[in-house]
């Protein structure tokens, strides 16, 4: 009669091994069908928030403010080239294209960053859509590797979550973080009459910096999902280097937070205000 008990325990152990796995893989439809849906909509978000009439509002004051201290620029910009001139160091074709690049940047930089970043979300939207469909396609799901209850798939799981927030958290502030370095462009409006680009040059890669990572943070970690069906390590490792995408990209001189050029719109601004000085005495 042992040999009997052996085979029902091998029997029922199998049967509740079937259904646990079984179980496992619906969880994953469910949780990946969620999570693409959660994140496309939050990168929209992103996006639709420069619809919003008082955000417009806020861009278009800071489009007004550009072109305010572009004013301010140009008038001290003359009063330089006057300088120059009277000491016989003036140069009319350099100053002429700083004006041309001035008038094109503060044309522009309430307009580019906004298309920019939606084109970064619509094309991660899009890459998404395909990688999903293909997994469709093969039917991925019903091929999800055999999960077995133990220590090191449990702190795979929470690797994972630490990821997936990282990653939220991530995508949610983006939007504002757009609409800020919009604000902060305003700022570098005054030196770029004058040839004093640097700190420009720093907001361009700032905002080519935000969209890139908007777009390759959420396509890494789309593909790591799809990838713990076949192998949890490679999949979990590729999540976890979507929350790296913003440091690599600092490495390369594509840095997404507003910290490193603090110094240059602190410069910028007392720039400003030895301008309103000089606009006073003028006047007088």
């Amino acid at each position: 009669m042992g040999w009997l008990f052996d085979v029902l325990g091998i029997s029922v152990d199998g049967f509740v091994s079937s259904i646990f796995n079984g179980i496992i893989n619906w969880i994953y439809e469910v949780i990946f069908s969620v999570i693409k849906v959660v994140f496309t909509k939050i990168n929209e978000t992103g996006s639709d928030l420069f619809r919003l009439p008082w955000v417009q509002s806020l861009v278009n004051f800071f489009y007004i403010l550009g072109w305010a201290l572009f004013a301010i620029g140009l008038v001290v910009s003359i009063s330089d080239m006057v300088i120059e001139y009277s000491n016989g160091k003036g140069d009319v074709k350099t100053t002429a294209i700083n004006w041309l690049k001035a008038v094109l940047a503060v044309s522009l930089f309430t307009i580019l960053p906004e298309r920019l970043y939606n084109f970064a979300v619509y094309t991660q939207d899009s890459v998404s859509r395909s990688i999903i469909d293909q997994v469709t396609d093969e039917n991925y799901y019903h091929h999800l590797v055999e999960f077995n209850v133990n220590f090191v798939n449990v702190i795979f799981i929470l690797m994972i979550l630490y990821a997936t927030v990282k990653v939220f958290f991530a995508n949610v502030k983006r939007g504002g973080i757009l609409l800020t370095l919009i604000g902060v462009g305003s700022l570098y409006m005054l030196n770029l009459p004058r040839g004093y680009s640097d700190g420009f040059n720093g907001w361009i890669k700032q905002v080519i910096a935000l969209c890139f990572t908007s777009f390759m943070q959420t396509t890494l970690f789309f593909t790591g999902l799809i990838t713990i069906q076949s192998d949890w390590l490679i999949g979990t490792c590729l999540i976890l280097s979507a929350t790296e995408v913003p440091r690599i990209a600092d490495r390369f001189g594509l840095d997404t937070s507003i910290r490193g050029n603090m110094m240059a719109v602190s410069m910028t601004a007392n720039t400003a205000l030895s301008g309103m000085r000089f606009i006073r005495a003028v006047a007088k």
